[in-house]
């Protein structure tokens, strides 16, 4: 079933105490149009989303040890292989660029999404790039798991 997600904005700030994603601070503004009263589909989009900001915020602080864990070996090897050794060699900055509609079925969910990438290349120049992603969570027992991503295309 295709829900009518949301527009979905992250600002990652300074760490705090008490951080939904460890130590950042992630505020999440979430439009829903229609809410949708199925409290499953709300908790399910609220764990891609807190997943996506994991994601994004991970790439930005150059922990490539945690890219890696919500970067599952699945899909082609060879763009996962690609992808982490360009944030190895470049430590690009990420920016969340937009999201797409999310499915959503009783067991799983996927919502794909953009991010945008800032790197300085050869000479000292800013490069920039754009990577589609889909972000996955399944439901277990009463609760929804946030799996990871995995790119769409080969990037860069």
């Amino acid at each position: 079933m295709m829900l009518p997600l949301f527009s979905l904005f992250l600002l990652a700030t300074a760490p705090q105490a008490a951080s939904p994603v460890a130590g950042f601070r992630v505020d999440t503004l979430l439009r829903f149009a229609p809410v949708d009263q199925d409290s499953g589909h709300r908790a399910a989009e609220e764990a891609i989303a807190a997943g996506i900001a994991r994601f994004v915020a991970t790439i930005s602080e150059e922990r490539l040890e945690q890219v890696s864990g919500l970067y599952p070996e699945q899909g082609d090897p060879a763009w996962r292989i690609g992808f982490l050794s360009f944030l190895a060699s470049e430590a690009p900055r990420a920016a969340l660029q937009g999201v797409n509609l999310a499915q959503i079925t009783n067991g799983s969910a996927e919502l794909t999404f953009t991010v945008s990438f800032r790197w300085r290349g050869h000479f000292g120049l800013t490069r920039r790039g754009d990577a589609r992603f889909v972000a996955r969570a399944r439901r277990a027992d009463r609760r929804w798991l946030f799996l990871g991503v995995n790119l769409l295309a080969a990037f860069p």
